[in-house]
């Protein structure tokens, strides 16, 4: 019986120390993290092991970052280039970051050889159709006759042609612009300009307006033979398109 009693005493006393040590309310756990564990919000208490990482995959210039300490591992991806073209710098096809500066065509108007593009066909197709205007503009029919008043008429028929070649030739000037391609044919352009005759200045004096006449019709001549090389430089300049 003493025993009995004994052994009871023992119990008790393991029920009350274990009722003094506990805290004597309901734990309220925090999630545990990936550099702590569960931890009572009210006595600290600890439960378990610390949690995983939440690893954020790695980028073209970053490592594999937690989402939650950001702390790192491994190494960043690097960027995967696209090699630069014409109208593109180079491009990191994961991350679209761009580096230096495109290429650029090898020709400002034409058939590009690295692309394959045609650049800048409205100039092309503008030089073109100045082409025809201009050779319609510089035809011009005259008389056969070879009286004072005949002579008078053509060149009357032929500064009616120039004032249209004037403005056709100002026109070719602001197409051509700053291409480099069109530079020989805006040079000729404004030579040609200068070519152009002065008017007729009438003259009550026979013998001068007759030397008035052939320096008008000398002039014309030379007005054409700049036409023929303003024609050369714009033919080579089509040429270099294709």
């Amino acid at each position: 019986m003493s025993n009995f009693k004994c052994v009871v005493n023992i119990i008790l006393c393991m029920v009350l120390c274990i009722n003094l040590c506990a805290c004597g309310h309901e734990h309220e756990f925090n999630d545990a993290t990936c550099t702590s564990p569960a931890k009572c919000k009210t006595c600290g208490e600890i439960k378990g092991s610390i949690a995983e990482h939440q690893w954020i995959d790695a980028t073209c210039t970053e490592p594999q970052i937690c989402n939650i300490c950001k702390s790192e591992q491994g190494k960043p991806n690097g960027h995967f280039w696209m090699k630069a073209d014409c109208d593109n710098p180079k491009v990191c096809k994961t991350c679209k970051v761009t580096e230096g500066k495109p290429k650029g065509h090898k020709k400002e108007i034409g058939k590009c050889g690295r692309c394959k593009k045609f650049i800048n066909k409205d100039i092309y197709n503008k030089i073109n159709d100045w082409i025809d205007n201009y050779s319609k503009s510089s035809t011009v029919s005259q008389n056969e006759g070879t009286s004072v008043a005949d002579i008078y008429e053509n060149c009357c028929l032929l500064d009616a042609r120039n004032k249209k070649l004037k403005n056709q030739l100002n026109d070719l000037i602001k197409i051509c612009g700053d291409y480099k391609q069109l530079k020989s044919v805006k040079k000729q352009a404004k030579k040609t300009l200068k070519l152009i005759p002065n008017e007729v200045e009438l003259s009550s004096d026979m013998e001068k307006l007759i030397k008035e006449l052939i320096r008008y019709l000398e002039d014309d001549n030379r007005l054409l033979k700049g036409n023929t090389q303003l024609m050369k430089q714009i033919r080579k300049f089509c040429k270099s398109v294709s």
